[in-house]
């Protein structure tokens, strides 16, 4: 729960500094990579991607925030599954 917390937290800093960071989207071409890096530079975040034969690619990018580790990815990746799941009941 700590590291969901610390995410929240920044999250809430991030929107009193900048209060709509979807817009920096909007600025120029939008190339997979410049997503990566403008997404990267805001908060920790899931990426989740279906691939061909209907695998899918799971990562973490971000500044760090909450994602110090792989255990920490690990909890933040249930919590965020436990969440989707109740509310697609």
């Amino acid at each position: 729960m700590g590291e969901y917390l610390a995410l929240a937290e920044a999250g809430v800093e991030m929107r009193k500094k900048f209060w709509a960071p979807e817009l920096v989207f909007l600025e120029g071409g939008l190339t997979p990579e410049r997503f990566r890096g403008r997404m990267g530079a805001m908060l920790d975040c899931l990426v989740i991607q279906e691939k061909p034969e209907k695998e899918l690619e799971l990562y973490w990018i971000g500044p760090g925030t909450a994602v110090v580790s792989e255990t920490a990815a690990q909890y933040l990746g249930s919590f965020q599954s436990a969440l989707h799941f109740v509310s697609a009941r």
